[in-house]
């Protein structure tokens, strides 16, 4: 079955005269470019859809800008690094992005089964990879799509489309949680960046735990209502990171020339920043047996010193995406467990705000960083 549709869809194009024209700009400005000479375009055109057997035409009705947009966009990486020809972004004349989206089931294949028109589905970003094939390429910044049925994820209608976006960062949130095998004599944790997937780590943190002492490390100041429903949180605005520690924690510092580290330390630091420079400042505040669990992207060449890992025998764990299952800790289905919990206000996400653009407002989407919003999404 073929239909064919007027689409509107957020495009970059890896034409390398346009890449490198934004680059310089971007860099030189300082700013997410989005102007005429810009990699970056909303275009409008005619699509033929192929729906073939499994295949699902979805409509998009929201979708938010993920931490790894902005990378790509903002060219927050390192151009020798593995960066490139791990992701393969250049293989392709046009990269579609978006994942973190809410759609509504247009048009099914004859061999799907679960879904039927008019459902609210969810993309299931961890298993999305064969959407290149038939030239079925498009992400959630455009207004069609196509996938597999079983790439996508029916929701209830009860959930907003505010909280249906929030479903997959949360995921990558939980994720890391129940990698990090948190241990009950160990108390001490520190989420770095307050963006969606430091507020989601601390929300399971305090889901499946009752006695952490959880500490924010960030660079921006933390969403007000956040703030005003954990007053007590500690917070470390990014400056003077070892002696705040030791205020917080009741620890020593020992110095030596100009190197200065915490005698203890934090027993568990989630790294959500994908700052290029974090690993050498949050090494110097790991406690002895500590675990360091990588969420942020770091997409840069990185020089850090080792000497605490295996001084103080520091784990590092890096975790990327999320699992749809967990059988271990009893969750057979990972996005069905987040939207229970929400649904039944089991974790507070209320404070985790959304500003909605028009698509045709595109580019105050990318750019916006209002201090009380932490997901940024494109309205179709």
């Amino acid at each position: 079955m073929n239909i064919t549709k007027k689409v509107e869809s957020l495009v970059i194009s890896n034409n390398k005269l346009k890449v490198v024209l934004t680059f310089a700009i971007s860099k030189l400005l300082n700013i997410i470019y989005t102007g005429p000479l810009s990699f970056i375009k909303l275009k409008n055109f005619k699509k033929k859809f192929q729906i073939n057997k499994n295949k699902v035409l979805v409509k998009t009705l929201l979708c938010g800008v993920c931490g790894s947009d902005r990378k790509i966009i903002s060219f927050d990486y390192s151009v020798n690094s593995t960066a490139f020809p791990e992701t393969k972004r250049y293989n392709q004349k046009e990269t579609f992005l978006g994942h973190e989206l809410v759609g509504e089931v247009y048009q099914i294949g004859k061999n799907v089964k679960n879904l039927k028109k008019g459902d609210r589905v969810i993309l299931d970003s961890v298993n999305r990879h064969d959407h290149q094939l038939n030239n079925n390429i498009f992400g959630g910044w455009t207004n069609f799509f196509v996938r597999n049925e079983n790439q996508l994820f029916k929701i209830s209608k009860k959930l907003k489309f505010e909280q249906a976006i929030l479903l997959e960062p949360l995921a990558c949130s939980l994720n890391a949680v129940l990698e990090a095998n948190i241990k009950k004599d160990k108390k001490n944790v520190l989420i770095v960046g307050s963006g969606i997937i430091g507020l989601g780590i601390y929300v399971f943190l305090k889901y499946f735990f009752n006695n952490l002492n959880i500490t924010f490390l960030t660079k921006e100041e933390m969403p007000f209502t956040f703030l005003k429903k954990n007053k007590k949180i500690n917070i470390i605005y990014n400056e003077n990171i070892v002696e705040k520690t030791s205020k917080i924690l009741k620890t020593d510092v020992k110095k030596f020339l100009l190197t200065k580290i915490t005698s203890s330390g934090f027993d568990y630091i989630f790294e959500c920043s994908g700052d290029k420079k974090i690993l050498n400042r949050i090494i110097k505040i790991c406690n002895f047996n500590s675990k360091i669990i990588l969420n942020g992207m770091i997409m840069h060449k990185s020089k850090f010193d080792l000497t605490p890992l295996w001084i103080r025998n520091i784990k590092i764990l890096s975790t990327n995406g999320y699992k749809n299952s967990y059988k271990f800790n009893k969750i057979p289905k990972t996005f069905k467990f987040i939207q229970s919990l929400i649904l039944k206000r089991k974790i507070n996400t209320e404070f985790i705000k959304v500003k909605k653009f028009n698509i045709k407002s595109w580019d105050l989407a990318l750019k916006n960083k209002e201090k009380n919003i932490v997901k940024n999404a494109l309205m179709f």
